[in-house]
């Protein structure tokens, strides 16, 4: 079966799920510097890039067995999740945009 020891998990955690945080957090602060975020839900929007990164990066990038390919797959993988959710987090705003003016008339 699987056996995980602290050591592993240490490993695990210094691999993928640190540079999957770290990759979370440069796209966020990238994005609102540019004032990218419409509202002022800055702390929920963090929570679910940066975190949502970190996991994501933790289980996928376990495939990659080279512990420095398996730093730059996290990182990686942690800003294609950020951009995402950012580019979904667009496309539904632009959605409800383009509805409330067609209903109300205007923006």
């Amino acid at each position: 079966m699987f056996n995980l020891d602290w050591q592993s998990l240490s490993k695990i955690i210094q691999h993928c799920t640190i540079p999957g945080l770290f990759a979370g957090i440069v796209l966020f602060l990238i994005s609102y510097s540019k004032n990218h975020y419409k509202n002022n839900k800055y702390f929920v929007k963090l929570m679910i890039e940066i975190f949502g990164a970190a996991i994501t990066a933790t289980f996928i990038a376990q495939v990659i067995k080279e512990p420095a390919f398996r730093i730059i797959t996290a990182f990686c993988i942690g800003l294609i999740w950020t951009k995402a959710i950012q580019l979904i987090r667009n496309k539904i705003t632009r959605l409800v945009e383009v509805i409330f003016e067609h209903s109300y008339g205007e923006k």
